[in-house]
């Protein structure tokens, strides 16, 4: 059961960590962000919303034993 929310937690956290650096990417002018601290996305790339973390996530359970296990 641990193992089970540990795993749900990690899934969770990398869930709100991709949405906010995709929102803190399109705050920073360009000639003032810190490529050290800052991940820029391309500036064609889709939000990550609900439905597209949930088609990436079905799509990840398939081939991840890790995620299989939950």
């Amino acid at each position: 059961m641990a193992q089970w929310l540990n795993t749900c937690r990690r899934v969770y956290n990398y869930a709100l960590a991709e949405r906010r650096d995709w929102i803190q990417a399109r705050k920073c002018p360009v000639n003032a962000c810190s490529i050290q601290r800052e991940f820029i996305y391309p500036m064609d790339s889709e939000k990550p919303t609900y439905y597209s973390q949930k088609r990436n996530l079905t799509a990840a359970r398939k081939t991840n034993s890790f995620l299989q296990a939950v």
